[in-house]
């Protein structure tokens, strides 16, 4: 399996890093623009997200619901298609969330595959 060239990897991984500094700044528009075009899978959530305004929505009540939410990477693997993000989440629940009814505060560990198509991220599927 090829993983592409070294330039490539940077530039994915730039990428990642970006939508990554996006989230933890509870920036929806920052993170929808890292996406040539955004979707979403949160398995956990049942969350099935496609195109800009739905994940622009779902995040902003993530953000919402979970006032402290950052994300903290651990390592990133870089595969043929996407990088494979391994990290933890802190949270503190604070309000409703559409996908989560749960009031509780948790660092979870989560992995994330980020897939890319025509030089920017294309798909990212989470899995808590």
């Amino acid at each position: 399996m090829a993983l592409g060239s070294p330039e490539l990897a940077r530039k994915r991984e730039t990428i990642v890093r970006a939508h990554i500094d996006a989230e933890n700044r509870h920036d929806p528009a920052g993170v929808v623009a890292t996406f040539h075009h955004p979707k979403y899978e949160v398995m956990p959530m049942g969350a099935n997200l496609d195109g800009p305004q739905a994940v622009s929505e779902f995040l902003s009540g993530v953000f919402h619901g979970f006032p402290d939410f950052t994300a903290h990477v651990s390592s990133l693997t870089h595969a043929e298609n996407g990088i494979v993000v391994e990290s933890h989440y802190r949270d503190t629940q604070a309000g409703v969330v559409r996908y989560s009814t749960r009031r509780t505060q948790r660092r979870r560990a989560i992995l994330c595959d980020l897939r890319f198509r025509r030089g920017t991220a294309a798909q990212r599927a989470s899995v808590f």
